[in-house]
């Protein structure tokens, strides 16, 4: 990997996490593309797949899907040399993935300072109950055969979520941001909640020096509403096929496989009142805590 040094600036690491509105940001990102590099603020082609950055993450990660044709850290440098931004932003979840990779973040953060830029590491977090109910509506459309409470159960049982080795969602948050922290650095992380109304505004307000203000030109904004959490009864018809359960003639319910028993289509799929004491109960207020350890940097 060649060095390449110019002038200071930053480089903002935006990893996510999964399941808080990360396609939808970078939706908003690659169409404001013009309008942010007017700003000061590039947000790259190089190692784009759609929107976000994710051939980068891949490259890093070891992920099967890396595409050497769609760029990796060597292009992503001779593109920010050319542009010499003040600000660069480059976001994907899968960048999440590295947080117990320390020989892979090192690599990152010597790159990035050989270009001359300091690193802000941007995590997005949101409560742990609805995220465990998200991912596994997500992951049942990749290929899960596990049943709802049987995910819930290992979920707090290893504090994390593994599928195919390489995707790793931890719900230890703490422990998740202490690997970015432990490479980066505490004063280059910056936590901020999720929203589930508007988390574009949600990262416009906490990084106005990027986005702009609020009634700002060139305000970001987007009309897509990505990865739409689907229904009960959609998650329920996937699983079935996951498992091989054949689907009735007329449209039925194929079967009530994944959930509890006595559990109608409508609730299931939801943590019980049990399950989501035990989640609170594993996890506490670990989000709270993380935001005022990690507030962005506002200037």
């Amino acid at each position: 990997m060649r060095g390449f040094r110019h002038h200071s600036g930053t480089l903002l690491l935006h990893v996510g996490t999964h399941k808080t509105a990360t396609s939808s940001l970078q939706s908003a990102f690659s169409r404001a593309s013009a309008d942010l590099a007017r700003r000061g603020t590039l947000y790259p082609e190089t190692g784009r797949i759609g929107a976000g950055h994710h051939n980068i993450a891949w490259g890093l990660v070891g992920d099967d899907r890396f595409d050497s044709d769609a760029g990796y850290l060597d292009e992503l440098a001779e593109e920010i040399r050319r542009h010499h931004p003040p600000r660069v932003l480059l976001s994907s979840e899968d960048f999440e993935y590295l947080n117990d990779r320390k020989d892979r973040l090192l690599l990152l953060r010597r790159w990035i300072h050989r270009l001359g830029y300091e690193p802000v590491v941007i995590i997005a977090l949101r409560d742990v109950p609805s995220y465990i109910e998200s991912l596994y509506s997500e992951l049942v459309a990749h290929g899960l055969t596990q049943g709802f409470d049987d995910f819930v159960r290992d979920a707090l049982a290893n504090r994390r979520v593994v599928i195919r080795a390489l995707w790793d969602f931890r719900l230890d948050y703490e422990a998740l941001v202490a690997g970015f922290a432990g490479v980066f650095g505490r004063r280059s992380i910056a936590v901020i909640p999720y929203d589930p109304r508007d988390m574009i505004s949600r990262f416009r307000d906490s990084f106005p020096q990027i986005l702009g203000d609020r009634d700002g030109e060139g305000e970001l904004h987007t009309d897509l509403h990505m990865n739409v959490r689907r229904s009960n009864e959609e998650v329920l018809r996937l699983l079935a096929l996951n498992c091989g359960v054949q689907q009735p003639p007329g449209g039925d319910r194929p079967s009530t496989i994944g959930l509890s028993a006595g559990s109608s289509v409508v609730e299931g799929f939801r943590l019980g009142a049990a399950q989501r004491e035990r989640v609170n109960a594993t996890f506490g207020d670990q989000v709270e805590r993380l935001l005022k350890r990690y507030p962005p940097k506002r200037k």
